[in-house]
């Protein structure tokens, strides 16, 4: 499994917490954020900014509060069931970053059961990690692949398996 800067704690304050749950039951259908209020958050690599508010493919309408509350709320369940991974899993996350806390998987990573578990964090990058600057990209792919090859030479010469 890899993950870049998951959602395990949300880098938010209590208050901001509260008062969306609040929104969410008086104002469920109320679309907050979007992309442009992130895009500070997201990279600090003004091009990627760019291109990430010109792509059509980017969702730009902002979240539903009800959406935003049941995100939270899968954050919290996701937190409390930490210990029960047992996958190998790769953890990336920028050390700026605050979409996501970077403290969220430190304890993905010290609580999972994964006996083959990495985590990798990223000095002076933020929340995307593949929208950084272009040495940082590099260092990112280039950590992904070295953690993956292994793995994939591994499953195919313990395969007993013909795929056709």
């Amino acid at each position: 499994m890899l993950l870049l800067s998951p959602a395990i704690r949300a880098a938010l304050l209590a208050g901001m917490i509260v008062i969306g749950s609040i929104g969410a039951w008086l104002l469920p259908e109320v679309r907050v954020g979007g992309p442009r209020p992130l895009l500070v958050l997201l990279s600090k690599h003004q091009e990627s900014q760019t291109m990430y508010v010109n792509d059509p493919f980017v969702f730009k309408d902002g979240i539903k509060l009800r959406a935003a509350h049941q995100l939270l709320n899968g954050i919290k369940e996701t937190r409390q069931r930490l210990h029960e991974v047992e996958c190998p899993f790769l953890i990336l996350h920028g050390e700026n970053d605050s979409v996501t806390d970077i403290g969220g998987s430190r304890e993905l990573y010290e609580q999972a059961r994964s006996q083959d578990k990495q985590l990798k964090t990223y000095p002076n990058c933020l929340h995307n990690l593949l929208l950084e600057t272009p040495d940082d990209v590099e260092k990112v792919q280039k950590d992904i692949v070295d953690w993956l090859l292994p793995r994939v030479d591994r499953a195919q010469t313990s395969s007993s398996h013909v795929w056709l």
